[in-house]
């Protein structure tokens, strides 16, 4: 049996069943607050630049991505404790001119 591992601060258990799972929210609300999200990728500089890579879904879809990098002090909303919290930050625009972006996390 896989154990499941819930990695975000929303913490409500995850679904039984792969794949793409809406989550109900209160009102229909974000789970997170845009603010945070906007303050990261406004940090990004020319310095963050690590390479270009290619990413792929799962599903032979491909996007040709430059990859950042950055580190942020940051409050751990649990412990209330200050944490360096590194940020991976990649990003392609799509055929059509939309931005696609790819955000993981390494306390």
């Amino acid at each position: 049996m896989v154990r499941s591992v819930v990695l975000s601060e929303y913490t409500a258990e995850p679904p039984d069943q792969p794949g793409r799972v809406k989550i109900a929210t209160l009102g229909g609300a974000p789970l997170y607050c845009l603010e945070r999200v906007a303050e990261l990728i406004q940090g990004l500089r020319k310095d963050c630049y690590i390479d270009s890579e290619w990413c792929e879904n799962g599903k032979g879809a491909w996007a040709a991505c430059d990859a950042y990098s950055i580190k942020r002090l940051e409050t751990a909303l649990a412990s209330g404790k200050s944490m360096t919290v590194e940020y991976f930050v990649k990003f392609a625009v799509s055929k059509t001119g939309q931005l696609v972006l790819l955000v993981s996390c390494h306390v």
